[in-house]
């Protein structure tokens, strides 16, 4: 989610929220499990960035194949309209097989560049957990516990769905 706009829909806006409220809680639970000590409770927070990081990154590249569905959607549309290609590579015009090479070339660049852009985005954050491991010593069993909130957030969501589904007893 970019910073300055709401997410649209509400399933995931909660999952976000849950998420946050697990990983502060969790870390809560870890100041008070070692003690007041804050170093676990920092590993947890820790780990939630490294969450928080990793579901942009998924979050980002599903936006993106939406947006790029819903461009090739309208286009198809309008080809329809205007008459279209027999088939994806029979050309409308004579002069149109000249450019249609140039466009499979464009296409194939810029899958590679979004798959060279998917493996930086998790080689970045292999790198911020070393950092945080090796370098700023957090406790890893924080840095762990914090990056499960989103699954934490998740069964949340699951237990609120399974009691939206069941029958609630008369009184």
């Amino acid at each position: 989610m970019r910073i300055g706009t709401r997410e649209q829909d509400p399933g995931l806006r909660r999952f976000e929220r849950d998420a946050v409220i697990a990983c502060v809680g969790m870390a809560l639970v870890a100041l008070a499990v070692a003690g007041g000590r804050p170093e676990p409770a920092v590993g947890v927070i820790a780990g939630g960035l490294l969450a928080a990081m990793s579901y942009r990154a998924i979050k980002g590249g599903v936006d993106l194949l939406i947006a790029r569905a819903a461009v090739s959607r309208r286009a198809a549309g309008r080809e329809g309209e205007a008459g279209g290609q027999a088939s994806e590579g029979t050309p409308l015009m004579s002069g149109e097989a000249s450019v249609q090479a140039p466009v499979a070339a464009a296409k194939g660049s810029r899958a590679a560049v979004s798959l060279v852009k998917f493996f930086t985005r998790y080689a970045l954050l292999a790198i911020a957990a070393y950092v945080m491991l090796t370098r700023l010593r957090l406790h890893p069993l924080g840095v762990v516990i914090g990056v499960s909130s989103p699954a934490v957030a998740a069964a949340a969501e699951a237990v609120r769905l399974l009691r939206a589904g069941r029958p609630r007893e008369a009184p």
